[in-house]
């Protein structure tokens, strides 16, 4: 056999490594001599092992692969959560907040309580400063900042009780 020469191997016993994809065909006598075969590295957000199934699968959700022919995914990185498949972790919304690793999807992103605030991709909620308010709107979104009190000439004026009736 020269180093030209390429190996006598069954086609079935040639493997790509961890994170890598075998792609292509066998050639007709089943020996990589005359084959189209190579590896692909799988994309972001997948993963392969060593000796898995010939296919890459998505990272699970609570962690993220950024860069392609990997073997393994990373944890998700607070203040975010990661679907699966994700090649990127996602930030907790403005309103919430985490400082867990490993989330799997926005609604494990805790509410910030009224009074306090949370920017996108916050770790913790922050109090409100002095003069400031925050509090839960009444859609899907929360404050992402505080807000300077209105002035109190614009505040409801309390309404007084009515007087009972004499009859």
């Amino acid at each position: 056999q020269t180093i030209n020469e390429c190996p006598k191997e069954t086609c079935s016993q040639l493997t790509c490594s961890a994170g890598y994809l075998r792609t292509g065909k066998c050639g007709d006598d089943q020996t990589r001599s005359n084959n189209d075969y190579d590896c692909k590295p799988c994309a972001a957000g997948t993963l392969r092992l060593a000796n898995s199934v010939n296919e890459c699968e998505p990272c699970p959700a609570g962690r993220y692969q950024n860069a392609t022919g990997q073997a393994s995914c990373h944890a998700c990185k607070a203040g975010s959560y990661c679907l699966a498949g994700a090649s990127a972790p996602l930030p907790c919304r403005a309103g919430t907040h985490s400082s867990a690793t490993n989330l799997k999807s926005p609604e494990e992103c805790t509410l910030s309580a009224p009074g306090f605030y949370a920017p996108t991709a916050s770790l913790a909620q922050i109090p409100c400063p002095a003069g400031t308010y925050s509090g839960l709107v009444l859609t899907e979104h929360t404050a992402s900042h505080s807000s300077p009190l209105p002035p109190t000439s614009l505040l409801p004026s309390p309404v007084p009780s009515p007087s009972p009736s004499r009859s």
